[in-house]
Formats: structure tokens, sequence, C-alpha cells
């Protein structure tokens, strides 16, 4: 039987670099798409645990965000409030802008 020998190219082959590059943004969209719907879902909350684990999820959310998309993320304070911060995120792909507050103790620490 003989062997066709097996021919590596540099286009066909995949990095894991390369795969995690692929799959980063649509990562931020997925966190940020969570921290958005907990942010409504806090706001419609009925009761003051589900509001809190609502933002905690929020918080979090946006705190992955930070740390593993800095180039993406901006975090700067709220002249109108201070103990918040606002963190935005810009969409590579759409250059679209979302911004959301988060408590400055949480960023700060």
């Amino acid at each position: 039987m003989k062997r066709h020998p097996r021919t590596h190219t540099a286009t066909t082959q995949r990095t894991f670099k390369d795969i995690l590059a692929g799959v980063a943004t649509p990562n931020a969209e997925c966190i940020l798409k969570r921290a958005l719907a907990a942010n409504r879902l806090a706001k419609s909350a009925t009761s003051g645990d589900m509001r809190r684990g609502a933002y905690k999820v929020k918080t979090d959310a946006l705190l992955n965000l930070r740390r593993h998309f800095p180039a993406q993320v901006r975090v700067r304070e709220d002249t109108m409030l201070p103990l918040f911060l606002l963190v935005e995120y810009t969409s590579p792909y759409s250059n679209r802008r979302s911004a959301m507050h988060a408590p400055i103790e949480i960023f700060n620490s």
C-alpha cells in the first residue's frame, strides 16, 4: 500500500490562537447580551433579592468583559452619579456602543 505524503501548508493549519481570535468578538457580544438582559431583569424585578441577584449577574458580566476584552471596553466616571462608573463596550464589527453603570467600589477593588 502506497501512502501519500501529507502536505502541511500555512493556510490549512489553524492554531489555538487563531481559533481564539475568531471567537473572541462573538464571545464578547454574548457577555454583553448577558449584562443587558440582567439589567433589564433587575429593572423589572419585583423583589429586592431578585433585583440584587440580577445586578450581581450584570456586574460580573461587565467585570468579565473588561478583564477579557480590554481593547473594546472603556471605563470612565459618571459625573451625574458619583458612586457609579460608566462601562462602555464598542463592538469591533459594527462600531456599535453599549454603556451601562456599575458600582465604583467593585471596579476599583
